[in-house]
């Protein structure tokens, strides 16, 4: 995976840093059901879509949770963080206004 991040590995030989966004479809386990999760690296958050009618209101919570704990630790050991520098919170469109703790929707920070 560090590879990947990295640029190697993948046929467009992108280092993560210098894209915008990361498309990952996400298995949710029991259900045999998919969702994207656009990780937004700018942002630093991950988006979910989910194309299901039946399944819109379900959470996915426990799949997108486990992608948001192991992929900082991914960026951080590809050194994607010193590349990109440090985000200002505050100054994201995304985080402004919202205290902490308080949830974003369907959005998962990350760093």
């Amino acid at each position: 995976i560090k590879d990947i991040i990295s640029g190697f590995s993948i046929p467009a030989a992108l280092p993560w840093h210098l894209v915008d966004e990361v498309y990952i479809p996400v298995n949710c386990g029991e259900d045999f059901h998919w969702v994207l999760a656009v990780v937004v690296l700018k942002e630093r958050l991950i988006r979910v879509y989910d194309s299901s009618m039946v399944s819109r209101k379900k959470v996915y919570a426990k799949e997108i949770k486990k992608l948001s704990v192991m992929l900082p630790n991914y960026l951080h050991d590809s050194g994607f963080f010193d590349k990109m520098g440090r985000t200002d919170w505050a100054s994201m469109e995304a985080y402004k206004d919202k205290e902490t703790g308080e949830l974003l929707g369907p959005q998962h920070s990350f760093e």
